[in-house]
């Protein structure tokens, strides 16, 4: 019992002694340590995501400026960048000092963003698409070089800060990946990665960015839209000058003038107020004939003179018929042979040469077909037979200028027995002139004297129809006269 009450003694004697002293115990300062450090790790992340924006945003603007720069900068040149690059090959780098002094960027941009990395333009020229929808483009890339690696999700917060904004990320370094997946570029296409921690602009995911909806005064390799007119375009009254050719498929002259009035320059065109055209000649305006199909009367045209008088041609069969204004009669016509027929007298200023070739004594028709002998000789189909119009053949003709000594044998083609005779001359001594017929000598003459010396020399005879023949004499002979009696 005593040492009962003796422990509750005690017990008292404690917890009267708890209560008359103040402060902590070493468990409770524990629990307090340890709700602290519960805290800030949770808050840890989000006060580090707050202190980054000022960062984030500076570089977002920063590279948003750069990138803008770059797309002005290929878009303008984007015709010598298409020409000058491989096709699917090697691609260029233009550096951030290039786009400045081109003027597409302030002297006074830092030339480096807030993480100490500094800007590289790549462009390459690539085929894209297949098939029908294949076509070759510029693919340019922007990426920042070289300065502090930024970590991965401070990487994406600035990339969704730009238009067609990427990274490289840590475990992906060899590839540029734009947000959300939305395109991905191999870096090796592109020169090489600048390793993980940097940022990307994928220009080349759609190259509408780089083509503005112009009309290009230059052309543009692989893109023939943009120099193609897609609605039409007023003028607004003014001139389109030193144009080469103008190919339309409709021309409309709406400048109404006066017929016989004052203009310039010369060549313009205008028309009247019927609608006729005009054309300014010698300072005047003057109407030119005009050619009308006329509708509902088939392949038939009418061209009228600036006087009013008409004339028609009408294509019939094949045939080109020129009729009369009051269309009562044919006044000429051409086949598709060429053969052309003319209603009444033909009239040459100058010359008629007759081309087709005609063998006197031969057969022809009709009466009255006018020709000519390989030599010029006018015949004409006489009682179906071609003969010379003076109804003889007893003429001389000079024919030198298509004979030669010594030639192939020439071959008699009138039909009937011809003379024929030759002169040459020839310096060496005992030289002699040979008419040969169908391969014979026929007569012979020494164009040599009794010394020896050369002297000029005439030999002939007569030569049957169809038979060969010629003249023959010792090389360096010279013919004089070659003619022939038919």
């Amino acid at each position: 019992m005593t040492t009962l009450s003796n422990l509750f003694s005690v017990a008292r004697l404690t917890v009267g002694d708890t209560r008359k002293q103040a402060g902590f115990g070493l468990g409770s300062m524990l629990a307090a340590v340890a709700i602290v450090l519960l805290i800030y790790q949770g808050f840890a992340s989000t006060l580090a995501y707050f202190r980054a924006t000022p960062v984030v945003n500076e570089a977002a603007a920063h590279m948003e400026k750069v990138s803008l720069a770059a797309a002005q900068y290929v878009q303008d040149r984007y015709a010598n960048l298409a020409s000058s690059l491989p096709l699917n090959g090697a691609a260029t780098t233009i550096t951030l000092a290039t786009i400045k002094d081109s003027g597409y960027l302030s002297p006074s941009l830092a030339d480096r963003n807030p993480y100490g990395q500094s800007y590289s333009l790549r462009v390459r020229y690539a085929t894209q698409g297949s098939g029908a929808n294949m076509r070759n483009v510029l693919e340019p890339l922007l990426v920042t070089e070289g300065g502090r690696p930024i970590a991965d999700n401070v990487l994406l917060r600035i990339a969704g800060k730009l238009s067609a904004g990427g990274s490289i990320r840590s475990n992906t370094p060899a590839v540029a990946i734009g947000n959300s997946g939305g395109w991905e570029a191999q870096l090796a296409n592109f020169g090489g990665s600048p390793g993980a921690g940097h940022l990307a602009v994928g220009m080349f995911f759609s190259d509408a960015g780089m083509i503005a909806d112009y009309l290009y005064r230059n052309s543009v390799p692989g893109r023939p839209e943009v120099n193609q007119m897609r609605t039409d375009i007023d003028m607004a009254a003014n001139a389109i000058n030193n144009a080469s050719r103008i190919q339309t498929g409709e021309a409309h002259l709406t400048r109404i003038v006066a017929e016989a009035t004052a203009c310039a320059p010369a060549g313009a065109l205008a028309r009247d107020s019927a609608g006729n055209p005009l054309s300014c000649q010698d300072g005047v305006w003057t109407q030119t004939a005009s050619l009308n199909w006329i509708p509902a009367e088939g392949q038939r045209m009418r061209m009228t003179a600036a006087n009013g008088q008409s004339i028609w041609v009408q294509n019939a069969n094949g045939r080109f018929r020129w009729v009369n204004s009051s269309w009562t009669a044919e006044l000429a016509s051409v086949d598709q042979a060429g053969n052309m027929a003319a209603a009444r007298r033909l009239t040459a200023g100058e010359y008629l040469q007759i081309g087709g070739i005609a063998t006197e004594g031969t057969a022809c028709s009709p009466n009255g077909l006018i020709g000519s002998t390989w030599d010029g000789l006018i015949l004409s189909c006489q009682s179906g037979v071609w003969r010379p119009s003076s109804g003889t053949t007893n003429h001389w003709y000079n024919v030198t200028g298509s004979r030669a000594l010594n030639a192939a044998p020439y071959l008699n083609t009138t039909g009937h027995a011809i003379f024929v005779t030759a002169s040459a001359f020839n310096p060496a001594p005992y030289s002699n002139l040979t008419l040969v017929v169908d391969g014979v000598p026929l007569a012979r003459n020494a164009i040599t004297n009794a010394m020896g010396a050369g002297i000029t020399g005439s030999v002939g005879g007569m030569v049957s129809a169809g038979s060969e023949y010629g003249f023959s004499a010792p090389s360096g002979s010279t013919l004089e006269i070659w003619a022939e009696y038919r």
